[in-house]
This record gives C-alpha cells, structure tokens and sequence, in this order.
C-alpha cells in the first residue's frame, strides 16, 4: 500500500513538473515576445523625433516593421514547441493564431500608410488593435491553467 501512494504521489509530482517546465516554456516565448516589442517602442519614444511622426515617418515605419518582425519571431518560436499537455497546445495555438495577426496587421499598416491610404490604414489600425486586445485574456487563462498544478 506504501508503494502504490508513493508511486501514485511519484507520478503526481512528475505530471505537475512536466505541466510546470511545460507552462514555463510557453510563458518565457510570450515573455519576450512583450520585450521585443516594448524595446522597439522605448527606442522609439526616446528618439529625438518621437514627439513628431511628421518629422520622420521612418522611424514609425521602421519600428512598426520591427514589431512585425517580433511577432514573426515569437510565432516561430511558439510553433517550435512540443506539448504533451492538450490544454497547452491549445493556447500554444492561440498564441501563434495572435502573432500572425499582428504580424498581418502591422505589415498591412505600414502598406497602407507609406500608400496614402487612410482608410486601409484605419482597417489595419482596428485589426491591430483586434488582435493586440486578445494577449490579456489569454494570458490571464494561461496564468490561471499553469498556477493550478495539477
């Protein structure tokens, strides 16, 4: 009896590392995808121009391919892991589902601004923003999934 609770406690304690080390991963892609993009911003805001997009629209230009460069990244990177765990490759899934809208949108953006086209531009702004809106609750599950060890 002693060993069956052992073994059972044995195989507990292993599924909830694997969850662990698994949920980690995850975490630690999305984490620097948030990096990535807050320093492109930083950069941005701190250059001389910040104040005015009017003064260089490169720098806007080149900081939102950026941004889409890091989604680009981050997608990849999230693609490459492997789960065991059903429930983390469904978020695995959502994460590159969110990427690749950012990615998209961005690049649509930056199309639609060095073309003069307003309204596209506002089109790709409010799929952004679309996409962009859907990182909060999906961490937040992310979060509440991975705190719960079992």
């Amino acid at each position: 009896m002693t060993l069956t609770i052992a073994a059972v406690a044995f195989l507990v304690i292993s599924c909830s590392e694997g969850k662990v080390s698994q949920c980690n991963q995850l975490i630690s892609v999305a984490n620097e995808a948030v990096a990535q993009v807050q320093s492109v911003t930083q950069s941005t805001a701190a250059s001389p121009d910040a104040g005015n997009s009017t003064t260089n629209p490169a720098n806007n230009v080149g900081a939102m391919n950026r941004i889409a460069a890091a989604a680009d990244q981050a997608r990849g990177e999230m693609e490459a892991l492997e789960f065991g765990d059903q429930r983390l490759t469904e978020f695995k899934s959502r994460f590159v589902a969110m990427y690749s809208e950012i990615s998209g949108a961005t690049r649509e953006l930056v199309s639609s601004a060095t073309a003069s086209n307003s309204q596209a531009a506002q089109q790709a702004f409010n799929s952004l923003k679309t996409a962009t809106d859907k990182e909060a609750p999906l961490v937040e599950e992310v979060n509440r999934y991975c705190a719960n060890p079992q």
